[in-house]
């Protein structure tokens, strides 16, 4: 057995997830999150102010002495969409190594779809049927069509929940101007995508984003493991239900404050999702880019 720490920079949360590996299984022993919230600031001016690099610096450093405590041997720190847009990303990668003595990988839009879908491959065991495949997290949006076989689409889009808080500047999300530009925003979006690839005619989709993970949370009162396979899903009136909650009683919701509101953002992308590819609900995949990372680290469910 090997025991491997992952750490994901991402635009919302930096995350880390610690896992037990052989050659056959993965097993996450353990998993922490720190929201940082780095994504927002590169709506605008497409850099990462110096405060928040010390802030991301101060959480990597904390997040790898967590995964040593879990009996992690190594520790590996990936970044996606957060450092392939920030002009000063050498900067915050010089920083992260003389803070934490940890070089940071940051992989590329491709490279991100293959690991989100090694991940589904790995965990689903895919049919004949075609799966849509989607991943949205603070900065980019993946779209993967694959079955058994083969491969049809894999996108990525420099869009995400946090580029559009960010989008939003000062005024509040829920607010009603908001809230029609958030709608029209991913409209467009999903439709863009979807008009070249209905044709494919996918039996179901599988959203593996943490935002949609919270939902599900939020949904049976527990987050969602591998342990739960597809279970799990979300419909059109459970995120039209969670709408009219935030904006008339967001204290009674079950999310945590610092994710409501790109929770709710993701409400709009998820509504114009299913509209789009004619479905009533999509299933919460147990797995994420993480998992698709160590598996590609490992060498393990490679066909794709």
């Amino acid at each position: 057995m090997n025991t491997i720490g992952i750490i994901d920079i991402g635009s919302n949360t930096v995350h880390c997830d610690v896992f037990r590996t052989d050659e056959r299984t993965i097993r996450t022993i353990g998993s922490k999150g720190v929201v940082n919230r780095l994504g927002v600031h590169l709506a605008g001016s497409r850099t990462i102010p110096a405060h928040k690099i010390t802030e991301a610096v101060n959480i990597i450093r904390s997040l790898m002495a967590y995964a040593r405590n879990k009996g992690a041997r190594t520790t590996h720190v990936f970044a996606t969409s957060i450092l392939r847009k920030a002009a000063n990303r050498k900067t915050f990668i010089h920083k992260v190594k003389a803070g934490c003595g940890a070089d940071i990988d940051v992989i590329s839009t491709g490279q991100e779809c293959l690991c989100v879908e090694r991940a589904a491959r790995f965990f689903i065991r895919p049919t004949n049927d075609r799966i849509l495949l989607v991943d949205i997290g603070g900065g980019s949006t993946e779209f993967i069509i694959f079955d058994k076989n083969r491969t049809y689409v894999r996108k990525s889009y420099a869009y995400g929940l946090s580029y559009v808080k960010g989008r939003a500047g000062a005024g509040e999300v829920t607010a009603v101007r908001e809230r029609a530009r958030i709608s029209r925003f991913f409209d467009a979006k999903v439709r863009l995508f979807a008009k070249g690839v209905l044709q494919y005619k996918c039996k179901k989709i599988i959203v593996t984003s943490s935002i949609a993970k919270v939902m599900a949370g939020a949904k049976y009162g527990g987050m969602v493991t591998i342990a739960d396979g597809h279970r799990k899903t979300i419909s059109r009136d459970n995120i039209t239900a969670l709408q009219k909650k935030v904006l008339s009683k967001p204290h009674t919701v079950n999310i945590a404050p610092a994710q409501r509101e790109l929770v709710y953002i993701g409400t709009y992308f998820f509504h114009h999702l299913l509209q789009a590819f004619h479905k009533k609900h999509f299933y919460v995949g147990p797995y994420s880019v993480r998992e698709g990372y160590v598996l590609e680290s490992l060498e393990l469910g490679s066909g794709i």
